[in-house]
């Protein structure tokens, strides 16, 4: 069952990438939908996705209904709901060729949502959150009443932003003057903006004639196929789709130009300010929050003055499996910027290009507790693939991410559900394991790694750095 699974995606992607040999005429009744007029808006985009299925023979991203009369329609007027989207957009991603998007079929208990299954995975690559970074609640349950709820326009656009980023690996683009080019920006609430922006700008999202987004209309069965259209048919990491006012960062490398690592904050810490338990003197204390009796940042506006967002060079990797340079953007305490920039040249600049997973997972400042993330020092670096566990009792449990398995690690202890296409992203503990120029380099610059563990080895956190020795 596998491998027919397997070569009904490999057909369906050739299907997708390749151009018809000869054009379709609307008389073929590829869609075979009475209530498609010939020459409407829509009808090119749900004439593709309807030929590329057929070529597998596995209608699973768009299929009609049956009417009271017996009659296969579409129902372009119709809107989507919730459930319905999570689905569309699931299959669309599996059938593109993307091992990450697939949904493992689970039974339905009694009382469950048709697409409870679609929900679980959504839910497990964050795929429901509007903004990670002030909430981790999703934007609806699982249960029925909200699965059947039609969905907003705000909310697809979340969806398929994270699809495109957790799953797909898309990188982030700028954008520039957004208000200019969709006119009810100024309206779009905070925690919708960055989906809104980044599908504006990769072209996968347009809006009304006169420019608005109407982010709180809902989605139309027409307007979710033209969306799938292009989810499927542009190749948006190699820029194809791409706004004019929207553009991928460029590397900017200083070509080994390094900050002495003598001169770095986490090496003078070392120097006396920092106990063995963590704890840093009033030297240290000003230095990062401007008091002597201030011990971290209860929020980005108590931090805003001490902070800055520094652009460092990143590899990443493209769906072809390609390493293709960028830059990512990471917020951290001024007092380490400078060596923040040069730990992640040197990263960049090592011949075995460690990449960044989707060439944004490398996380900085956030003030949700009261350690060094609130103090603006500490870096987590891919965390879907650098898991932190602990085998406590016995057996591992993982608290964040899929797991931990370096290429050239031969123990399988905290691989978790770490899938061999993605061991490239998990960070190598010694010398010869694939991803250890990540620990050099931060250890050059005097900052500990949290997979070195504690708890008498028995707890890890292999995705995070600190400023602190112990790297906690």
């Amino acid at each position: 069952m596998k491998t027919m699974r397997r070569s009904l995606i490999l057909l369906l992607l050739c299907a997708l990438l390749v151009p018809f040999a000869m054009p379709i005429r609307a008389d073929a009744a590829v869609t075979e939908f009475p209530d498609v007029p010939e020459g409407i808006w829509y009808e090119p985009y749900l004439e593709k996705i309807i030929w590329a299925q057929k070529q597998v023979g596995q209608m699973n991203i768009i299929s009609g209904t049956y009417n009271d009369d017996g009659v296969l329609v579409f129902e372009p007027d119709r809107e989507v709901k919730r459930g319905e989207w999570l689905k569309m957009l699931f299959e669309a991603a599996e059938s593109s060729g993307n091992q990450t998007a697939i949904v493992t079929p689970d039974a339905i208990a009694s009382g469950d949502h048709w697409a409870k299954k679609y929900y679980v995975k959504a839910e497990l690559d964050n795929v429901l959150v509007a903004d990670v970074y002030s909430s981790t609640e999703p934007m609806f349950t699982d249960g029925y009443d909200d699965m059947n709820t039609p969905i907003t326009r705000y909310e697809m656009a979340v969806i398929l932003n994270n699809v495109c980023t957790n799953l797909g690996m898309q990188k982030t683009v700028i954008v520039d003057e957004p208000e200019v080019h969709i006119t009810d920006y100024t309206e779009i609430p905070a925690q919708y903006v960055t989906a809104v922006e980044q599908m504006y700008g990769k072209g996968l999202l347009n809006g009304y004639e006169d420019g608005h987004f109407g982010g709180d209309d809902t989605l139309t069965r027409a307007q979710a196929v033209t969306v799938l259209y292009r989810y499927l048919f542009l190749d948006t990491i190699q820029g194809e789709g791409l706004q004019e006012w929207a553009a991928y960062p460029k590397a900017e490398t200083t070509g080994g130009d390094y900050l002495d690592p003598s001169l770095s904050f986490a090496n003078w810490l070392r120097n006396g300010h920092v106990d063995s338990w963590g704890n840093i003197d009033a030297e240290a204390k000003t230095k990062l929050f401007g008091s002597p009796n201030k011990s971290y940042f209860v929020s980005s506006y108590d931090a805003a003055e001490y902070m800055t967002t520094v652009s460092v060079p990143v590899w990443t990797v493209d769906k072809a499996g390609n390493k293709i340079p960028s830059t990512c953007p990471i917020t951290v305490n001024k007092a380490v910027a400078e060596e923040v920039k040069s730990i992640f040249q040197m990263i960049y600049d090592d011949p075995e290009q460690f990449p960044i997973y989707g060439g944004w997972s490398a996380g900085g400042a956030r003030y949700s507790d009261t350690l060094r993330h609130s103090w603006g020092c500490a870096i987590d670096i891919n965390a879907y693939y650098n898991c932190e566990c602990n085998t406590k009792s016995g057996y591992l449990k993982i608290t964040c991410g899929y797991g931990w398995w370096p290429l050239n690690h031969a123990d399988r202890t905290f691989a978790g559900s770490m899938s061999e296409a993605n061991r490239i992203y998990s960070i190598g503990k010694t010398e010869g394991e694939y991803g250890y120029s990540v620990v050099k380099a931060f250890a050059t610059y005097g900052w500990g790694w949290g997979g070195n563990g504690w708890s008498n080895g028995r707890s890890f956190d292999y995705m995070h750095f600190s400023v602190l020795p112990s790297g906690g």
